[in-house]
This record gives C-alpha cells, structure tokens and sequence, in this order.
C-alpha cells in the first residue's frame, strides 16, 4: 500500500529506508479558482482583523470608562473631604478674626448705646432696676450720656467693671445677669456655625 505525504517543497525529508513505487502528483489550479481562494483568504483575515480591532476598541473604551469614573470619586471624596476641613475650620478663622478686628477698634458714644440697647431687647421689663457693667473706658463715655438715654432708661445705674473690655456690657437684673460681653456672643456664634 502506498502513502501520500503532502510536502512542502521547501523542506527537506529523511526517510529511514528508500522510496519504492513513488509517484508525484501535480495538480493545477485554475486562475479563477485561485483568485477565489486569495479572496475567500483575504476577507477572513479582514473579518478577524476587524473583530479584533473592535474588540480592542470596546476594552479601551472600558478601561477609558472605569478610570473616569475612578477619576470623578476621587474628585467628589476629594471635594467632600475639602468642604468638611473648610465647614470645620472657617468658624473659628472667622470668630478670630473678628475678635482681632474688634480688639482694635475704637467704640463711641453711640456704638456703645447700640450694645446695650441690644443687650436690653434680652429683658422683659426694662423698667426695673438694672445695673449694667462696662469696661472702664465704656463708662466713662456712657457717664456722659445725653438725657436721651437717661430718660428712656431712668432705672438703670451704669457701674464698671475692670474684668471688661471695651464693647463689653452684663446687666444684673432681679432674675440674674445677662452676659453681653463680645467673646460671649462670638463663642455662641461659633457654636452655631460648627453645629450646621
């Protein structure tokens, strides 16, 4: 029985005994056969190409998803993150600053009216005796008060009180003292703006 071996012809073949009976067959393949073939070939390797192609295309457009994605958390965590240190410290940068900016300021007659006026809307009846307390520098200037004042407030004794600064004011009431001093209402300011 004979075997055919198809062959390339650029290889070389070592048999271990010698050829008997061997015939060589050659086939012919018609032009238009062979351009068939060379297109069938052509249009399935363009075919994997382009399922290969666009497949890489669909992973880089993933990839290209998940690290916007990745990007836009990090962006938001990052945001959240600056928005809490902001809410947390710009409180207290704004409560120093006013204190600061307080400290230097020089109150008149008529600034210092104002605090206690609005010290003042805290009582009910402002009628009765008061004695309110200023710093020294406050009392000296409310000690020279127009009549104004002393006849819409006819009850109230101004005192003062070395442990005060300048735009500070307690008023002692039958009910207890009402604290009015500036770092008072600074403090609760605070407390405020940290709790929202």
């Amino acid at each position: 029985m004979i075997q055919e071996k198809t062959v390339s012809s650029n290889k070389t073949i070592f048999l271990d005994r010698p050829l008997r009976a061997v015939k060589l067959r050659s086939f012919s393949i018609s032009s238009s056969d062979f351009e068939n073939a060379k297109k069938k070939a052509f249009d399935q390797g363009h075919e994997e190409a382009s399922t290969q192609f666009n497949q890489q295309i669909v992973n880089h457009r993933q990839e290209t998803q998940s690290l916007q994605e990745q990007t836009l958390n990090q962006i938001q965590e990052k945001f959240k993150s600056l928005t809490q240190e902001i809410s947390e410290r710009l409180p207290n940068l704004v409560v120093t600053l006013t204190r600061k900016t307080l400290g230097g300021i020089e109150l008149d007659q008529e600034k210092i009216d104002a605090i206690i006026q609005e010290s003042l809307k805290e009582i009910s009846n402002t009628e009765e005796s008061l004695t309110l307390f200023l710093s020294e520098k406050d009392y000296e200037t409310m000690s020279k008060v127009d009549e104004s004042f002393s006849s819409k407030y006819p009850s109230i004794k101004f005192e003062k009180d070395e442990s005060l600064n300048s735009g500070d004011c307690i008023i002692k009431n039958s009910f207890g003292l009402i604290d009015g001093r500036i770092d008072t209402k600074l403090n609760k300011v605070t407390q405020e703006l940290q709790s929202e």
